[in-house]
């Protein structure tokens, strides 16, 4: 029973590998033997459909050979001559002299019905079109019909770039052709076409003509609020304290006075006057140090609030801070603080 099953198993292998589709490289040889009896009746036309899906398969000498002899019987002189130049060019060591002789002899005679070109590709694996159809150039050299024609450049990496020649029976000329690298990050030519980017420039600051600044915040306004602060916080510890030692005088002067019969009845008039501008020194010392105290506390809260409230990209476009001090001869004066952020 198991031996039944054994044959079985290998019965079935062998079937399913005799109707297993065959390689490109079987196929290939299939089309080329079909494609001989039509190429001995003259049936160019219906042979070259079968050698131009046979080379398409697998790209052999022979094939590309008998092609290229179809399409000359044909008078398609640019294929012929593109096939016959590669026939020539890869055929095996192995192929007979009077072979190799009868395909450089067709070789010779097609390449006097077109042009040749040349070229010299930067990079070399550079993509041709031709009159809007791409070709392929085998062996640097491309075959062209007599007249002008539009040929375009393109590969990945590279701007494209086009040239028009005019070609003659029988001429050959060389091309060399450079494409320009595209820089990385700007764009590149995928397939064909240039490829091109631009950066904008950043617009300068309506009526300054200066370019925007950059996103990194300024810490400009925190040192000068913070240095507000600090200016204030000294004139209302200064101020406080004169006004502290002034008052402290003037209570010395007043026990003094108290003790001479005070201020009534007109008695002391000089000294009861200069102790009243001593108290009125005192208080506004007591108001400049108040001023003081406000400036710090404004200056400190308009460096904290910059640092948690202002994004990074607001800078400050002026910073204008005069704090003056002024006094009169009797001690009495002020404290200004102006400008802007």
């Amino acid at each position: 029973m198991r031996r039944t099953h054994l044959l079985l198993l290998l019965t079935s292998f062998c079937v399913s590998n005799a109707h297993a589709a065959p390689s490109p490289q079987d196929r290939a040889r299939e089309l080329f033997e079909k494609s001989k009896p039509l190429q001995d009746a003259g049936k160019c036309p219906e042979a070259v459909v079968l050698l131009r899906e046979a080379l398409a398969l697998h790209e052999s000498p022979d094939i590309a050979a008998n092609l290229g002899m179809c399409e000359a019987s044909m008078g398609k002189f640019v294929d012929a001559a593109e096939h016959l130049e590669f026939a020539v060019a890869d055929m095996m060591p192995s192929a007979p002299q009077a072979t190799r002789d009868r395909i450089r002899k067709a070789r010779d005679i097609v390449r006097k019905e077109v042009g040749e070109l040349i070229l010299g590709l930067d990079p070399a694996d550079a993509g041709v079109t031709v009159d809007g159809a791409s070709r392929r150039v085998r062996n640097a050299r491309l075959f062209l019909s007599p007249g002008e024609h539009a040929l375009e450049f393109t590969a990945k990496g590279f701007a494209s770039q086009q040239k028009v020649v005019s070609t003659a029976k029988g001429q050959s000329q060389s091309l060399d052709v450079a494409l320009e690298r595209v820089p990385s990050g700007i764009g590149s030519a995928g397939s064909g076409g240039n490829a091109s980017a631009q950066i904008p420039e950043e617009p300068a600051d309506r009526g300054t003509g200066r370019t925007p600044a950059t996103s990194e915040r300024s810490l400009v306004p925190v040192y000068v609020a913070s240095g507000v602060g600090l200016v204030g916080l000294g004139i209302g510890v200064g101020f406080f304290l004169a006004g502290q030692s002034k008052e402290s005088q003037a209570d010395d002067a007043r026990t003094e006075l108290v003790k001479a019969g005070g201020c009534t009845n007109g008695l002391n008039a000089n000294e009861c006057e200069s102790l009243h501008d001593a108290y009125s020194t005192a208080d506004s010392r007591y108001n400049l140090s108040t001023v003081g105290f406000v400036a710090a506390g404004v200056g400190i809260a308009a460096a904290v609030g910059y640092l948690l409230l202002v994004p990074s990209e607001q800078h400050s476009s002026a910073i204008r801070v005069r704090p003056s001090v002024a006094l009169d001869p009797r001690g009495s004066g002020s404290f200004q603080l102006s400008g802007h952020f």
